[in-house]
C-alpha cells in the first residue's frame, strides 16, 4: 500500500464550509437551468439560459477533456502523478470522474438544442 503525502492547504480548501456550500449552490442552478430548458415554466427566460447552457456544457466538455488527457498520460506513466493526487486516486479520476464532466457538458448542450427546437 502506498503512502501518500497529503497537502494540509489543499485538504483544508475542500473542507471549507464556504467552498462546499459555493459547489453546492451551484451544482442546484445547473439542475435548475437544465429543467428551465424543457418545462414550460422556463419559458421566459429561454434564450439567455440557452446561452448558458451551451457556455456552461463548452466549458465542462473542455474542462473534462483537458482533465482526461493530463490523468491519461499521468497512468499512462508519461508525466509525473503529483504526490497529493497519489496514483489510486488518478486512475478512478480517469475512469469515473473526468469522463462525466464531459457526459455532463454534452447533455447540457441537448438540453439547449431541444429547447431550441421546441420553440
Amino acid at each position: 500500500m502506498e503512502t501518500i503525502a497529503r497537502d494540509p492547504d489543499a485538504i483544508s480548501l475542500i473542507n471549507d464550509p464556504f467552498v462546499v456550500f459555493a459547489t453546492g449552490v451551484l451544482k442546484v442552478l445547473g439542475g435548475l437551468l437544465a429543467l428551465a430548458l424543457v418545462q414550460p415554466w422556463g419559458s421566459t427566460f429561454r434564450h439567455p439560459l440557452r446561452l448558458i447552457a451551451w457556455i456552461g456544457g463548452g466549458c465542462c466538455v473542455l474542462y473534462g477533456g483537458a482533465l482526461l488527457i493530463q490523468h491519461g498520460l499521468m497512468v499512462a506513466g508519461a508525466i509525473d502523478t503529483p504526490d497529493v493526487l497519489g496514483a489510486i486516486a488518478v486512475r478512478w479520476h480517469f475512469w469515473f470522474w473526468d469522463p462525466w464532466w464531459i457526459v455532463g457538458g454534452v447533455l447540457f448542450g441537448l438540453a439547449a438544442w431541444s429547447s431550441a427546437r421546441a420553440d
